[in-house]
C-alpha cells in the first residue's frame, strides 16, 4: 500500500475511532475504547482476515497452534479475553493478532518453523504480547488526542465499530510502532519461557529472516514499521543473557 493511500485510510480509521468516542460509548476518557469495544471489532476485524485469506482446516495443525496458544495465555494479564488460535490460508511467513485475542499463525510460517514447538511459541507469545499491551487500541487514542475531535456522527456505536473493522482489516494492524514491536518481543520472550518453551524460540526465528530475507524483512508484510531485524535480534541476545538463558 502506498503512504498516500495509508494516509488516508489512517485517517479514515481515525474517523470511525472519533464516531465511537463523539458517541459516548467509550469508559475511559472522550476517545477511549473499552475492553467490550475492543473484542467487538478484533472480532469483526478477524472475520475480515478470514474470508480474505481463508482458514486452513488441517486438525491437527489447529490443535498444534491452540495447544501452544492455551499455555502461553496464562502468562499474561488478560485471560478473560476470548483467545482463538487459527490458520490462515497464505504463503508469507507471518503471524498476525487483532484486537481482542484472535490470534492467526500463516501456513507459511507453520512450513518456515517445521516441528520447532519453541520457534511457533515464540512468534504466538510476540502476537499474544500485541494483544495484552492493547498496542492499536493505544496507539489509535494517542493519535486521536492530538488531534481536534471530529464534529461529525454518522450512526451509533456497532455501525462505528464494522466501520473501524472494515478499515482496520488493512490498516489497525500495521500501526505497531517501533517500540511496541521490542516490547512485544520481549514480553512474547517471557511468555514462552515461563510457559515451559525454550526462551530463544523468538530470537532463532528472528535469525532465519535475517539469513534468509536480509535485514529490513520484507517477509513481514503486513506489518508497516517493524524496527530492522538485526536490532530486534541484538535486544533479545541481551534479554537472554540477563536471563541467563542460550541464544543459541
Amino acid at each position: 500500500m502506498t503512504q498516500p493511500l495509508m494516509r488516508a485510510h489512517h485517517t479514515l480509521l481515525l474517523l470511525a475511532f472519533s464516531i465511537i468516542a463523539l458517541a459516548g460509548c467509550g469508559s475511559g476518557g472522550p476517545f477511549a475504547i473499552d475492553e467490550a469495544q475492543e473484542v467487538q471489532i478484533g472480532r469483526k476485524t478477524a472475520a475480515n482476515l478470514e474470508a480474505k485469506y481463508g482458514v486452513v482446516n488441517d486438525a491437527a495443525q489447529t490443535a498444534r497452534i491452540t495447544q501452544i496458544g492455551r499455555r502461553l495465555v496464562p502468562q499474561q494479564p488478560r485471560q478473560n479475553l476470548p483467545w482463538t488460535f487459527k490458520i490462515l490460508n497464505s504463503k508469507e511467513v507471518n503471524a498476525v493478532s487483532t484486537p481482542g485475542g484472535f490470534v492467526y499463525v500463516t501456513s507459511g510460517l507453520l512450513q518456515a518453523v517445521g516441528s520447532d514447538d519453541n520457534e511457533l511459541a515464540g512468534v504466538m507469545g510476540h502476537e499474544i504480547a500485541h494483544v495484552a499491551h492493547r498496542d492499536a487500541a493505544h496507539d489509535i487514542q494517542k493519535e486521536m488526542e492530538a488531534q481536534v475531535a471530529l464534529g461529525v456522527l454518522l450512526g451509533g456505536e456497532q455501525q462505528a465499530i464494522q466501520i473501524a473493522a472494515n478499515l482496520g482489516t488493512d490498516l489497525a494492524l500495521s500501526q505497531n510502532y517501533r517500540e511496541g514491536e521490542f516490547d512485544a518481543d520481549r514480553d512474547g520472550t517471557n511468555y514462552a519461557f515461563h510457559a515451559g518453551y525454550r526462551a530463544n524460540g523468538l530470537l532463532r526465528f528472528l535469525e532465519f529472516l535475517k539469513t534468509k530475507y536480509g535485514d529490513q524483512s520484507k517477509v513481514v508484510t503486513w506489518f508497516g514499521d517493524h524496527p530492522q531485524t538485526s536490532k530486534r535480534i541484538t535486544r533479545l541476545r541481551e534479554q537472554l543473557q540477563a536471563m541467563g538463558q542460550p541464544a543459541a
